[in-house]
């Protein structure tokens, strides 16, 4: 069997019933790196020093270079498990496994500046949504993954990356105006891919002096807020879908600015916030 026909079955009958769109458009983008190098080959004849050696070419975008590694390996152990392979070349591969670093969040100064930045850009609701929701990049984008009650001024997240990644937030007043700023804030998000929504924040930052932040230190930025406005440790963790508020205060905070919580109800915090943004 081609390596590229198995690719198929694999993504109709392993990926798809399972995984939401945006994955499925994460594993396609890998698709692209990895399919001209082994599309049309027999997949009985791939090698895993052929597989090691584009592994390694990737070593100059190392996310990449973890995901294809990933996905090659499902690929390849679900043709073993189907028998259209005797042997699976991935045991012979070796890797040194991507590690994400914590995200550093921006403080008052920098966050005014990265406003600005996006002045009339035509992303510019795209990243202010994440400023102000401290939402998980896919969980905007995909369909069904944001959805916002206006008149009743909550926001709905469905996530699914841990137990309590499905939430509800209150609609905050910047927030508001923002997403009526667009026609139509549904066609608008889910017209971005996954990683145009990284590799574009990238080049900005870069282009204005923050090469330092990514997307993930919008969602980290977001916690920061909160903190330095005196919102709870358990409201943020509520808002964020964090399972624990360790995981909120461990991955998500710079310890050194984080404000003492003051506020008593879930009504002034949402004031606070309103005031501040």
């Amino acid at each position: 069997m081609i390596f590229s026909e198995w690719v198929t079955l694999w993504i109709d009958n392993y990926k798809k019933p399972f995984v939401s769109t945006a994955t499925l458009d994460v594993i396609k983008y890998c698709l692209n790196h990895i399919l001209p190098k082994f599309g049309d080959k027999d997949i009985t004849q791939i090698r895993g020093i052929e597989i090691q050696q584009f592994i390694l070419s990737l070593d100059h975008i190392p996310n990449m270079q973890d995901k294809c590694r990933k996905y090659l390996s499902e690929i390849m152990e679900y043709a073993y498990r189907n028998r259209y392979i005797d042997f699976n070349p991935m045991l012979a591969v070796k890797f040194k496994p991507y590690r994400f670093t914590n995200s550093t969040p921006m403080n008052e100064k920098q966050r005014k500046k990265f406003i600005r930045s996006l002045k009339g850009k035509p992303y510019e609701v795209l990243y202010l949504t994440y400023l102000y929701t401290g939402a998980r990049r896919n969980e905007i984008i995909s369909p069904g993954g944001f959805e916002v009650d206006f008149k009743n001024k909550l926001v709905y997240i469905h996530g699914t990356k841990t137990a309590n990644s499905d939430r509800v937030m209150p609609l905050f007043d910047k927030l508001e105006k923002i997403l009526k700023s667009v026609p139509d804030y549904k066609a608008y998000f889910t017209s971005f891919k996954p990683n145009w929504v990284f590799l574009c924040l990238s080049r900005h930052l870069k282009k204005i002096g923050m090469p330092e932040f990514n997307v993930r230190s919008l969602r980290c930025t977001f916690s920061l807020m909160c903190y330095e406005l005196g919102i709870r440790e358990t409201t943020v963790q509520a808002w964020l879908g964090h399972t624990t508020v360790k995981t909120t205060t461990t991955f998500y905070l710079d310890k050194k600015t984080i404000a003492v919580s003051k506020s008593d109800t879930i009504s002034r915090e949402i004031e606070l916030i309103n005031k501040s943004l």
